[in-house]
């Protein structure tokens, strides 16, 4: 077990802007050093453990989000509620102390939707 800090962040940003290729995101989350777990109980919401303070997590996000339009914020462990499945509150608390090599490792992805239809001009 590794004795470095992780810490668990949210990542929300727009899912209208058509810029932003969540498949990339999903790829970079999953197979990343940079990131311990992740799971995505709510659509375009993921929370993240990673070993960064959040301006390094948010300088090796930038590139995912061109138009800007997203956040990262700590999330606080002790304090922090809501109607989430059980499974989703398990996470939370296990220990992701390092980048599991094979499987997910905790992490479940929700599809992807659809990109939005064309806009009529």
């Amino acid at each position: 077990m590794n004795n470095q800090k992780i810490f668990t962040y949210i990542l929300c940003f727009n899912p209208l802007d058509q810029s932003i290729n969540i498949n990339s995101i999903n790829r970079y989350l999953h197979d990343s050093v940079d990131i311990y777990g992740f799971w995505n109980h709510i659509p375009f919401v993921y929370f993240v453990k990673s070993p960064f303070f959040s301006p390094t997590l948010v300088e090796k996000l930038q590139s995912f989000f061109p138009s800007g339009g997203f956040i990262v914020a700590e999330v606080d462990q002790n304090n922090m509620t809501g109607m989430l499945p059980h499974g989703a509150w398990d996470w939370f608390y296990a220990d992701h102390s390092e980048k599991r090599s094979t499987g997910w490792g905790g992490r479940t992805v929700l599809p992807v939707p659809p990109p939005p239809a064309p806009r009529i001009k």
